[in-house]
């Protein structure tokens, strides 16, 4: 299949499905709504304003709260029956005929991992702020910091990851890419960051070249877990949503 010979060879990804406009309002509608009800939980008198702005427009009332508190992982995993609706969208049973099978990667938070909860979570990324993407890294990298793979993963298991743009304009956000990184050794270094271990690159990020794919809203990037990439910062005028979906699978 020529999907999976792009994933697991060259590039080391697929750019090749897409989110139907109906799937694509279901998907922002219940991204929306877990976004709003935690505006609710800070402050119920901002809901109106942030509900008026939009989810996209948040970057211009992030200021009204503690942005860095307010989002934590947990406050961005969708809830079971959100996470059940996606399964039923036309997108995804075009993901299932072409992977399956496969098992969703479960929630998993610090050192705690949630075995009856699919991890479907969504990123917010604001403007020009370098403070909302993270660093240079392989998902693998975390798969083994975070001792995910030895919890969670079947014996010879590997992961794809989904990456949903649900706000992303065209050339100015999204994902970078590590052209054919996943086809080298890279060394890192695991670090206690936030009560879990993370992965940290010993290699000085500035000076490796990046690849930013060019993603508009409803573009799918799936791609295997030895890819080297990062959230490139936010070059457009808009907040940047994606969504993010873990598919383990036994065999290449």
């Amino acid at each position: 299949m020529k999907n999976k010979r792009a994933i697991y060879d060259d590039p080391g990804y697929t750019l090749d499905y897409k989110i139907p406009a109906a799937d694509l309002k279901v998907l922002r509608e219940l991204v929306s709504e877990q976004f709003l009800a935690n505006i609710s939980r800070i402050d119920k008198k901002l809901l109106p304003r942030f509900k008026s702005a939009g989810i996209d427009q948040y970057h211009t009332l992030s200021n009204l709260i503690k942005h860095q508190e307010a989002w934590p992982k947990l406050r961005r995993c969708l809830p079971q029956s959100s996470c059940e609706k996606i399964k039923k969208l036309s997108f995804w049973q075009n993901i299932e005929k072409d992977f399956a099978p496969f098992k969703l990667g479960p929630v998993v938070y610090e050192k705690e991992v949630d075995h009856g909860r699919d991890e479907m979570y969504w990123r917010i990324v604001r403007p020009e702020e370098e403070g909302d993407v993270g660093t240079l890294h392989a998902d693998r990298w975390f798969h083994e910091s975070m001792k995910i793979r030895e919890r969670v993963f079947p014996e010879n298991g590997n992961a794809l990851k989904l990456w949903l743009a649900l706000y992303v304009e065209k050339g100015l956000s999204g994902l970078a890419f590590v052209e054919n990184s996943h086809k080298q050794q890279w060394d890192y270094n695991s670090v206690e960051i936030e009560n879990t271990s993370k992965p940290r690159l010993k290699l000085d990020e500035p000076k490796i070249e990046t690849k930013l794919l060019p993603t508009a809203s409803g573009d799918i990037i799936i791609f295997n877990e030895d890819i080297v990439h990062i959230g490139a910062i936010n070059r457009s005028k808009s907040t940047r949503i994606s969504l993010e979906i873990t598919l383990i699978r036994e065999h290449c």
